[in-house]
């Protein structure tokens, strides 16, 4: 039983709560989330801000929406799954976020049976593949030929090898016939992060393996002539961290998993600053080997980069290793984080009320803790007002997508509501399941 489960009815939540699920129809039924809209080049086959997204809140509501209209709204995931899948051909097979692979996140998530759209996953799962092979196969040749310095887009959940890593897990547990290949390049993918894990010298210093020539814009950046480090779960260790946790909670080890497991961890916990939240990126120079006091101020409160995501991560490593001192730490940071949110100024999912609102949620459930179920529902009426807000201004340039957009507010809303985690597990995609 839920903390929220075992406290008394508050009648302001309920009322939040129906807010919620009138909010979460309005934003669905809008005329502008059919599939004949028209997408910039490159954005129809986005999971953050394309069909795929798109196809992703329509699949939840035809699973948990009222009787009458699940039958409309699994009608509307199909057309968006097949308006993504009319671009395939011209679209390169990119990270999770992006191209092929999210039309294949997409599709599993859309199933109501094991067969359903098997011919569109069957292509999908081979593209998959290949991009896993070409993706590993360099970073592998780099790390045998000792050369330091990985990508981000390498490594990440947004575009690297842990988001596809997601995909392949979900994948491998979608249905027996589809096992042989997912777990082949899943167990690649794990042994990959896991050299990632390792120490490397680098301008004369042992910093970890994931350290990047890069800065944050995955580009070389004069503010950062040495690259950073990026402790994030869009873009840094977070999410390495998190796709160890749920692989070994799934059975599927290799040698040195738990030692990676908690290489990342404890690199996430020593980063933590005084004020008990974390930072997203630290330079080179303040790497705990070097000038590291005082640490970098910390992150927005957020999915992508701050300690919403952080805690999430750090949680699922504490339940798969058995460690309640992590998970004790990852809900204290997220309590203190939720005290003063810093650099939330949207209603999106990326960085905005809506992400703030379901990983609030998804670690109250998971923990058990009350205080951040009473958080979460903040988080709820604070999202409500500023979508009502907006409504009434009009001041804000509306976005149909997952991350940024009506996808995600309406998904993030709608599980909140129902008090329950999602039926189609759209939120693996976010690495925190």
């Amino acid at each position: 039983m839920t903390a929220s489960a075992a406290a008394p009815a508050d009648p302001g939540d309920r009322t939040t709560r129906e807010r919620a699920r009138q909010a979460v129809y309005e934003l669905a039924d809008a005329p502008d989330l059919g599939a004949g809209s028209r997408y910039p080049p490159g954005r129809a086959l986005s999971l953050a801000d394309g069909h795929p997204g798109l196809a992703l809140l329509f699949a939840e509501l035809s699973r948990t929406a009222p009787p009458d209209r699940r039958e409309r709204y699994r009608a509307a995931a199909h057309a968006h799954l097949a308006a993504a899948a009319a671009q395939v051909r011209t679209a390169p097979t990119d990270g999770l976020f992006q191209g092929p692979p999210a039309l294949a996140f997409a599709a599993h998530a859309a199933r109501h049976a094991p067969d359903d759209y098997a011919r569109l996953l069957h292509r999908l799962d081979d593209l998959l593949a290949r991009r896993v092979r070409t993706l590993l196969a360099d970073e592998n040749a780099r790390l045998d030929a000792g050369r330091p310095g990985t990508r981000i887009a390498a490594y990440d959940a947004v575009s690297g090898a842990t988001g596809l890593g997601r995909l392949l897990l979900a994948r491998h547990h979608g249905h027996p016939s589809a096992r042989q290949g997912p777990e082949a390049g899943l167990r690649a993918t794990v042994r990959y992060l896991i050299r990632l894990s390792g120490p490397v010298r680098a301008h004369g210093r042992t910093v970890p393996g994931w350290w990047t020539p890069d800065g944050p814009s995955m580009r070389p950046e004069p503010a950062l002539p040495r690259g950073h480090l990026n402790f994030g779960l869009a873009h840094g260790i977070a999410g390495p961290l998190a796709l160890l946790a749920l692989t070994r909670r799934a059975g599927l080890t290799e040698p040195g998993h738990d030692a990676a497991l908690t290489a990342f961890a404890e690199a996430l916990a020593h980063q933590r600053r005084a004020d008990g939240q974390w930072t997203g990126v630290v330079p080179f120079d303040g790497h705990p080997d070097g000038p590291a006091d005082p640490r970098p101020a910390a992150a927005r409160t957020a999915w992508c980069y701050g300690t919403p995501g952080a805690a999430c991560a750090l949680h699922l490593a504490a339940e798969a290793l058995g460690r309640p001192d992590w998970s004790r730490t990852a809900v204290a940071a997220l309590t203190a984080a939720l005290e003063a949110p810093r650099g939330v100024t949207d209603v999106g999912l990326c960085h905005g009320w809506a992400g703030l609102l379901h990983l609030t949620a998804h670690l109250a459930r998971s923990s058990g803790d009350p205080h951040l179920t009473a958080r979460a529902a903040e988080s709820a009426g604070r999202l409500l007002d500023a979508l009502a807000h907006a409504a009434r201004s009009r001041s804000v340039a509306r976005r149909t997508g997952l991350l940024d957009g009506t996808a995600g507010i309406a998904l993030a809303l709608h599980s909140w509501a129902a008090d329950a985690p999602p039926a189609t597990a759209w939120d693996a995609a976010l690495l925190i399941r």
